[in-house]
């Protein structure tokens, strides 16, 4: 079984009574509910991390794009009387 082990971390009284009150509510110590916050948080940090880079490389691979003051003045021209055609992707 893997070793735990202590880090210190500094709480405002108002999170630290937030901790304290869910660790009350699900009957469990407050250094276990921290801990599964924590883990939660790094899963989902990492999750979001893995889907921007994989959307990064995928828009690498998918060639050049369209510069993005090129589609702001497009999209801004929108429902105006001098709407502008949708820009191209530019040639490399």
């Amino acid at each position: 079984m893997a070793q735990n082990s202590t880090v210190s971390v500094r709480l405002t009284p108002e999170l630290r009574e937030r901790l304290e009150a869910v660790a009350r509510d699900k009957h469990r110590s407050a250094s276990e509910v921290a801990s599964e916050a924590i883990e939660q948080y790094l899963d989902l940090d990492a999750w979001q991390i893995a889907h921007i880079e994989a959307a990064l490389a995928e828009d690498e691979a998918s060639g050049p794009g369209v510069p993005h003051e090129e589609v702001k003045r497009w999209t801004a021209s929108w429902g105006t009387d001098s709407e502008l055609p949708r820009p191209e992707p530019k040639k490399s």
